[in-house]
């Protein structure tokens, strides 16, 4: 459970800074795993 959790806290993280890092898609498809998984 905590793994889940950190996961889901690294893609919001990535999303709210693709503008910066330009890693959206990242972010996103590790929340959608994060989501499949949970």
């Amino acid at each position: 459970m905590i793994g889940v959790i950190s996961l889901n806290a690294i893609g919001a993280y990535l999303q709210e800074h693709s503008m910066t890092y330009g890693r959206f898609e990242v972010g996103a498809m590790a929340t959608i795993v994060v989501e499949l998984s949970d």
